[in-house]
């Protein structure tokens, strides 16, 4: 649930633009863009607490493990604590570093300043964002929402919902008469050829006999989204 939304344009980086979304009630939790050695330390300053990736070529200075039980199925495979960058950027304060593998086997370090989590905790909530923002990119991929009509809530909200009903609609479509025809098409080329009244003959019959069906089930009353 979005408590403050910055809006900007395509020519302002995240990072500026991101410090204003930092609150003190919430722990922040970013990617790489956001982790400027001078902000964690201002984020510490202002009792921020944070959970932002670091960069893959971060130099930790004199690192320090800490003691940690490790469960038998944990992707973590570091806890410390450092100061991080090299002596001409460092930070001035130590801060604690997860460091663990993604599912594709990918090493990333967390820098954070949350001590009372544990370290599989810490990598969960980092691993929690990046889902967020895998549906924000499923969105601007499935969606097809370029431009938006109206920058209020509730014209935002209508749009996506129109959006997403129409998405579901068409997947709805598509999966039902996949069966039925002989020439096989995907999710979007569907979409594609269905929008522009192009579909193959066989996708055409088998639509037509799906709707005359679809008819007779909503007359019946027996009409099924499963």
């Amino acid at each position: 649930m979005p408590f403050q939304v910055k809006e900007t344009t395509g020519l302002v980086h995240d990072g500026p633009a991101g410090i204003s979304l930092a609150d003190s009630d919430f722990i922040l939790v970013q990617d790489r863009a956001y982790g400027k050695h001078k902000q964690l330390d201002v984020h510490e300053a202002n009792g921020q607490r944070f959970v932002i990736r670091l960069k893959d070529n971060i130099e930790f200075h004199r690192p320090y493990s800490l003691q940690r039980f490790s469960p038998a199925a944990s992707n973590v495979t570091g806890d410390i604590t450092c100061r991080l960058g090299t002596k001409q950027s460092r930070t001035e304060n130590r801060f604690r570093v997860v460091s663990f593998t993604d599912r594709e086997g990918h090493l990333m370090h967390i820098a954070t300043n949350v001590t009372e989590l544990s370290a599989e905790e810490i990598a969960g909530m980092y691993q929690t964002r990046w889902k967020i923002e895998s549906f924000f990119q499923w969105i601007k991929g499935q969606l097809n929402v370029p431009t938006l009509f109206g920058k209020s809530q509730n014209a935002v909200f209508s749009q996506l919902f129109v959006a997403l009903i129409t998405y579901i609609l068409i997947k709805w479509t598509f999966e039902e008469i996949k069966v039925k025809a002989t020439k096989s098409l995907s999710q979007k080329g569907f979409k594609r050829l269905f929008l522009c009244d192009d579909l193959p003959i066989d996708w055409q019959n088998a639509l037509a006999e799906w709707l005359y069906r679809l008819k007779d089930e909503v007359y019946l009353g027996n009409l099924n989204f499963g």
